[in-house]
């Protein structure tokens, strides 16, 4: 636009087994800025993700996500997700609301917490707002990462999960990670 944002961006995801001599191709992702801020955060965008950049290539999944609110370094306070089987969005897989809870002034995020739903309230199947049913809880990850690289890759993390009981109505402890990764 004439603003500098980008409206559509192409993103080739791709893995080597061989110290980076030849690469495959894993996912070739179309993505559709739609809404910006003045600050340039995208706040309304759709992802195609498919398995190849040819033209046989195949849908795997089509995500809608709106960011709500940035903390001053560009990361979103908060995100709503919402993964759907086909691009026509008749068919949805899942709904994830992550929240952003403590980011360093490098726009590290050192507590967040990720909560699946598996329904959307009043979803007009375009581009409006995403709502989830928190009627539909699946499942919760609360994540704290206490070490990050210098490129502000996590090094150590504790995931806390657990999942939506029907009995008591509420989410309930499943399991814990302690993640220690080398740089």
């Amino acid at each position: 636009n004439n603003r500098g944002d980008a409206e559509t961006q192409y993103i080739k995801s791709s893995i080597t087994n061989d110290g980076g001599l030849t690469y495959e191709l894993v996912t070739y992702q179309v993505l559709t800025n739609r809404e910006f801020d003045s600050d340039h955060n995208i706040k309304n965008q759709m992802i195609l993700t498919y398995d190849n950049d040819s033209g046989t290539k195949t849908l795997l999944d089509c995500q809608e996500v709106r960011s709500i609110g940035f903390h001053s370094s560009g990361v979103a306070l908060k995100q709503i997700i919402a993964t759907f089987v086909k691009e026509d969005k008749l068919s949805l897989l899942d709904v994830k609301v992550i929240e952003n809870l403590d980011i360093s002034l490098q726009g590290y995020v050192k507590e967040s917490k990720i909560t699946r739903y598996d329904g959307l309230v009043g979803y007009d199947l375009g581009s409006g707002d995403l709502v989830a049913d928190t009627a539909k809880t699946v499942d919760e990850q609360h994540i704290w990462t206490t070490k990050f690289d210098f490129r502000g890759n996590a090094l150590e993390q504790k995931i806390v999960k657990s999942y939506f009981d029907t009995e008591t109505s509420g989410l309930v402890f499943s399991e814990a990670q302690t993640i220690s990764t080398t740089d």
